[in-house]
């Protein structure tokens, strides 16, 4: 294996699962950090966010946001309330929701860059996720970041994937991607010709056996690239 690409949202840029459970406390709702990141993962399981949602900016936050708040008990109105919030942080602030790096994203890109292997980002995106790896410390780490709202292309299209391979020189053989989302994330990439695993922290896919990451150090045992030469 000579590449790893890597979705963003969800990903290596988690939520920021603490400012939406002081929001969903405030609407009534019961719930920690912990409830709001299981709460997400669970309704990605259903297959959000659906790809060409995020050029709908308020269709896709009504629908996503929505059924996060559903997911921890909120009722229909304080529902609209809590994704009109989200989407008025996210549009309103540079670094939008997804803004807190996985624990353990920093320390495994580095890890994967001193194994010589080539990085890089397939997102699903508004056009702002190179600027919001860059935020939370990541950017450097990438030899490119494909961003569908600047390709004009989204996952699972195969074409996104191989623009990525391209830039980095790399055939489809001699890479894998890493995403949490079925259907948008693994099957987009093994269209592509790539090893794809599901990342699944939360544990909400376990009748997959196989394919499937809880966190991003366990892609070190499954990354092997030649040492850099002394």
């Amino acid at each position: 294996m000579r590449a790893i690409l890597f979705d963003a949202g969800n990903t290596l840029l988690h939520l920021d699962y603490p400012w939406l459970a002081a929001l969903a406390r405030r609407l009534g709702a019961r719930a920690s950090a912990d409830d709001l990141g299981r709460a997400t993962a669970e309704v990605s399981r259903m297959g959000w966010p659906a790809p060409k949602m995020q050029r709908r900016p308020t269709e896709f936050f009504e629908g996503y946001f929505g059924a996060i708040a559903e997911a921890i008990g909120l009722g229909a109105a304080a529902q609209r309330t809590f994704a009109r919030a989200v989407e008025a942080e996210h549009l309103g602030t540079r670094e939008g929701m997804w803004r807190r790096a996985a624990p353990d994203a920093s320390a495994v890109l580095a890890t994967l860059q001193a194994r010589s292997l080539l990085l890089g980002v397939v997102s699903n995106s508004d056009g702002r996720v190179e600027e919001q790896l860059a935020a939370a410390g990541l950017r450097n780490a990438f030899g490119t970041v494909v961003d569908s709202y600047v390709a004009r292309v989204e996952k699972p299209d195969p074409r996104i994937f191989r623009l990525a391979l391209d830039r980095l020189g790399v055939g489809a053989a001699d890479a894998c991607y890493v995403g949490d989302l079925l259907g948008v994330d693994v099957e987009g990439a093994r269209a592509a010709g790539l090893v794809a695993y599901l990342y699944d922290p939360w544990d909400v896919h376990p009748e997959l056996r196989e394919g499937r990451v809880r966190s991003l150090t366990a892609l070190l045992s499954l990354a092997v690239a030649k040492e850099p030469s002394s």
